[in-house]
């Protein structure tokens, strides 16, 4: 059997009870055990269309089912409790992503593994370090524990390429006001990682070389909107505290 961690959010409805049918739906499958869940976590909303704050939750189970899979279940679970999809990052009755299967690295146009977001979300990261501290990232080489505590250095520096230092010009204002404990910097080639804490990738104009050997690289590339909008998404998806608010 394969262990999966699974990532649960909703700010739309009552999450809670979506949690719990979630959770149901899944002890009840024949090729599913349920092993753990985490509290539930209120955070803030990352996107323009994002809506009201959330809550999320991690849970642990383990399966004989492919990963693709799991993945139809979890959509299939989704749309069930009420799930819609007008808007991308819109606001949500109930998410469900699959956040890693064992040590596993998967690439296909329908799934990547581990979630290429699940190491700087706190969103998921914090409930995700009550459950598994010592579950280790299989492409980073960090437990999800240590990937927490690299999230909260202060002042946390976030390296950008030479061609987006105008962009990293243009959002300092904000960024100095909204997230004062970011340092957002523009580096020319070749790069000295000691210096920051993890870079930034925005579209294939810069495409990873081997100057980026040695970074933690956060690849926005999938994420809506434009350059500018990605990156506040991508700070605010960092910087949130999620506030533990009860037992599951």
């Amino acid at each position: 059997m394969s262990d999966c961690w699974i990532g649960l959010g909703a700010n739309l409805g009552n999450g809670r009870v979506a949690f719990d049918a979630a959770w149901e739906l899944l002890r009840d499958h024949s090729q599913i055990e349920v092993r753990q869940r985490s509290g539930f976590y209120r955070t803030a909303p990352v996107g323009q269309a994002a809506g009201g704050e959330f809550i999320n939750a991690v849970c642990h189970i383990s399966t004989t089912l492919t990963p693709l899979d799991l993945l139809n279940l979890l959509q299939s679970i989704e749309s069930t409790l009420g799930r819609t999809r007008e808007v991308h990052w819109g606001p949500r009755t109930l998410d469900l992503d699959l956040l890693f299967v064992d040590d596993q690295v998967i690439n296909e146009p329908r799934l990547a593994i581990p979630h290429p977001a699940a190491w700087y979300r706190r969103f998921v990261v914090d409930p995700l370090a009550e459950i598994a501290p010592t579950l280790r990232h299989p492409v980073l080489n960090l437990t999800v524990e240590e990937l927490r505590q690299r999230l909260r250095i202060r002042p946390l520096s976030i390296a950008f390429g030479a061609p987006w230092a105008a962009l990293v010009e243009q959002l300092q204002p904000e960024v100095a006001f909204r997230f004062p404990n970011a340092q957002l910097v523009s580096l020319g080639e070749p790069l000295t990682w000691p210096v920051v804490n993890m870079r930034v990738h925005l579209d294939n104009s810069e495409p990873l070389g081997p100057s980026w050997r040695g970074a933690i690289v956060a690849d926005l590339r999938a994420s809506p909107g434009d350059p500018a909008r990605r990156v506040i998404d991508f700070l605010t998806a960092v910087f949130d505290e999620p506030e533990r608010i009860s037992d599951w």
